[in-house]
């Protein structure tokens, strides 16, 4: 995080793009190698707690993740084609979602709602769903690392804007001699904020949408 902070934005750019295609790869392949497990049966009952409890979930996930794209307005100034820009994010918008939603939906339909609701890595669990034959063919730990990868590119997007947008505040010619000083305080909070893993869902489903629509 802190070395790709200092690289700058567009070292992150370039390893996000080599990383994407493997995503995508990957998520393509869970797809067709889980589909031998689906089970029409687990989707019902459909509407069982009626609208108000989709829309409430629907509240949450606006949350976590669509909310935080806010933190790209901080880079769409040093980008040269804006229109570009604008449509980029809004296509990513838009596959992310349906990302999210073709995960949930493979979940509910192999697992049940049940089990979807408390695997927090929904991928990686279907991940371990893929054989060969009838063996498993223990792909979910090369997923688990490109996964990795992934989260550590948005965290160090994060403490990127973070790190920016400070020093704009304070008119500061270079934001680099902030890093260090923002990182140790990034390790600290990141023990107080989240202790535990119950913590941080209470938090994504109780607090966190509300919170950040105030940016």
């Amino acid at each position: 995080m802190i070395y790709g902070t200092r690289l700058g934005l567009e070292s992150l750019a370039r390893t996000a793009q080599l990383i994407f295609p493997w995503l995508i790869l990957f998520f393509i392949l869970i797809i067709i190698a889980t589909m031998p497990n689906i089970d029409w049966q687990k989707i019902q009952p459909v509407y069982e707690h009626g609208t108000l409890s989709i829309m409430r979930a629907g509240y949450i996930f606006l949350g976590i993740p669509f909310l935080d794209f806010v933190i790209f307005l901080m880079i769409f100034p040093y980008v040269n084609d804006q229109s570009a820009a604008k449509k980029a994010f809004l296509t990513g918008t838009v596959v992310g979602g349906l990302i999210i939603v073709i995960i949930t939906a493979l979940s509910i339909l192999i697992f049940g709602h049940y089990l979807t609701s408390v695997n927090f890595f929904a991928p990686y669990v279907l991940a371990k769903k893929i054989t060969i034959g009838n063996f498993p063919a223990r792909i979910e730990a090369v997923f688990g690392g490109i996964w990795l990868i992934g989260t550590i590119i948005k965290i160090t997007v994060c403490f990127y804007a973070s790190v920016l947008g400070f020093a704009q505040c304070l008119h500061f010619r270079d934001y680099r001699f902030l890093i260090m000083p923002f990182a140790i305080i990034a390790v600290v909070l990141s023990i107080l904020m989240f202790p535990n893993i119950v913590f941080f869902y209470y938090v994504a489903l109780n607090i966190w949408t509300s919170y950040s629509f105030l940016f």
